[in-house]
Formats: structure tokens, C-alpha cells, sequence
């Protein structure tokens, strides 16, 4: 699925959902199935995770 340095860098409100979100191919990470949950996103990686949702989630 995907690589953090640990569960515990997200948060367990969240942990569900970004699970979710990895496996609907939304969240790709930055490379080599690395997910870095307490950085920040560009607004180049906000846009595509929209058109992404767009285009493959919502019918």
C-alpha cells in the first residue's frame, strides 16, 4: 500500500479516511509508495488529488 516513518504520523481521525483515499488511487505520495502525512501539499498535488476525485469517484 504505502510507506510512512509510522502509523502514529497520522492521526487516528484521519487514519480511515487517508486509507481510504490511498486505496481509490488518490493519494499517490511522493514516490516510491512513500506517504508523508505531516508535510504540506503543493497546490500542483491539491489539484490533481481534485481531479483525480473528480474524474474517477464522483459519478
Amino acid at each position: 500500500m504505502w510507506a510512512t516513518t509510522s502509523y502514529a504520523d497520522i492521526s487516528a481521525l484521519a487514519l480511515e479516511g487517508v486509507t481510504w483515499a490511498v486505496n481509490a488511487g488518490l493519494l499517490n505520495g511522493k514516490g516510491n509508495g512513500i506517504l508523508i502525512p505531516i508535510g504540506n501539499a503543493t497546490r500542483v498535488e491539491v489539484a490533481q488529488i481534485l481531479m483525480d476525485f473528480c474524474e474517477n469517484i464522483v459519478e
